[in-house]
């Protein structure tokens, strides 16, 4: 795991080296996901049992990824902010309590309010594979609790910069699934996917505990209630807007798998299988956002953030753009020879591609959304990305359910995913723009209102 100091000098040198980190678990843990995804494939193929672990899986990541993304941001910026304050040695032991109280919480509401989702979103996949999600989101209920906290304690070591232990984890969590269906596969069926889910990431938790273990025993520590109150209203406060964002930009998903269940058996299972394998390279590059980009612009002063994030922008496209053509033209033959093997026959072969090729056209659309999404996310600027969601969600619905009404079924519904990105690509910068040309540069990008307004009046008297 890479580790610096926050005393040397060159930022891009720094940002390289620590990218490379990352790229590098990421993929590692993405060759492992797809390991798993070929497991999964062999053992089960485009079947009615993937489509009720999609379904079940959708609702329960949705819930241990919105708090683990955001407490990945947030809590490197909270942390900050106490370090500037002088106070960082009485967050730790009120940080972990809240995390732990998070966490559990959220599992609490998990088991409460999912299974009565299942018949409302779901209603598509029959009673027999309701029943079988509601089965499945039992199992992976404990995924919940340990998921947040690798977000939380991976933001703890990004803070620390010490870089990769979020993607560490979860490549020890895929590790965990992994042996899991090599063990009782064939035996448990579906159930020892979603069984081998919950024991993979509690996994990932130990190995960030260790990673910790010098500052977890301050958990321990008691401070008062006055302080602990504080920091739980300022974890919640940092993360609050970030939950907001991610319930809206997972939403289109919601409806995406919304309309592929009432299509016939084995669509959800086609359409997941796609969306995994285009995420193999999406997900490097936003693994670097995430977890390196994230932590710098926090600490970058406001007059550097636009150029860097478009300079880096451009370098991305660059990459990415011609990327996504040759997916896209290869989408057969990498499905092919990815996936066909075992319960992966022809037919499941055939429903993939398109899919997979749709998917694989809107690369470089996502990637540069990431960077600018998260920008805005770390410098207090909420407002753009919600945005954004805020118009994504009726566009997907509403073609989506054009786009099944002209019978292009899962490849129709994964173009719709193509189009939207790159009209909210647009709008963000767009918005970047229009601010940065209109209002002045720093009113984009400053922490707070105050200091804005502070930078604008400023630019006004010198002229």
């Amino acid at each position: 795991m890479y580790s610096q100091e926050n005393s040397s000098p060159a930022f891009f040198p720094q940002w390289a080296r620590a990218s490379v980190l990352i790229v590098a678990l990421s993929l590692a843990g993405k060759g492992l996901g797809l390991w798993r995804e070929l497991e999964t494939a062999r053992l089960f193929g485009v079947s009615t049992s993937v489509d009720a672990f999609i379904a079940a899986s959708t609702l329960i990541f949705f819930v241990a990824r919105m708090a683990s993304s955001s407490f990945l941001v947030s809590v490197p910026r909270l942390i900050v902010g106490y370090r500037e304050q002088g106070e960082q040695d009485n967050l730790c032991g009120n940080l972990f309590r809240a995390l732990l109280l998070v966490s559990a919480g959220l599992t609490v509401i998990a088991a409460l309010l999912l299974p009565r989702l299942v018949p409302v979103i779901f209603a598509g996949l029959g009673d027999a594979g309701q029943h079988l999600m509601v089965r499945l989101i039992g199992w992976m209920l404990p995924l919940v609790a340990g998921w947040t906290l690798i977000g939380a304690l991976g933001g703890v070591l990004n803070a620390q910069h010490r870089y990769g232990g979020y993607q560490v984890a979860l490549l020890v969590a895929n590790v965990g699934v992994l042996a899991v269906l090599w063990l009782i596969g064939r035996q448990a069926g579906i159930t020892a996917l979603a069984g081998g889910w919950s024991v993979g990431i509690w996994v990932g938790v130990g190995v960030l505990a260790l990673l910790l273990r010098a500052e977890l025993p301050k958990v321990w520590k008691w401070n008062s209630w006055r302080s602990q109150w504080r920091a739980l209203r300022a974890l919640l406060g940092e993360a609050n807007g970030l939950f907001i964002w991610f319930v809206l930009t997972q939403m289109p998903i919601w409806i995406d798998r919304y309309f592929a269940a009432q299509l016939a058996p084995g669509s959800l299972s086609a359409l997941g299988y796609a969306q995994r394998l285009f995420q193999l390279p999406l997900e490097m590059v936003t693994a670097v956002v995430m977890s390196v980009w994230v932590t710098r612009v926090a600490e970058m002063p406001a007059d550097l953030v636009a150029r860097r994030t478009f300079a880096l922008m451009a370098k991305l496209a660059m990459v990415t753009f011609p990327v996504a053509g040759v997916l896209a033209l290869l989408a057969r033959p990498i499905v092919t020879l990815i996936y066909a093997r075992g319960a992966f026959d022809v037919r499941a072969v055939a429903v993939t591609t398109g899919p997979f090729a749709m998917y694989a056209v809107g690369l470089g659309f996502h990637t540069l959304s990431a960077v600018m999404t998260r920008t805005f996310q770390v410098r207090g600027f909420l407002r753009y990305p919600i945005l954004v969601a805020v118009i994504d969600i009726p566009l997907t619905g509403m073609l989506d359910a054009w786009a099944i009404s002209r019978g292009w079924e899962a490849t129709g519904i994964a173009a719709v995913n193509f189009f939207v990105a790159a009209i909210n690509l647009g709008i963000l910068v767009a918005c970047g723009y229009l601010v940065i040309n209109k209002r002045g540069l720093s009113l984009l990008f400053s922490t707070t209102e105050r200091h804005e307004k502070y930078e604008v009046r400023k630019e006004f008297r010198n002229g």
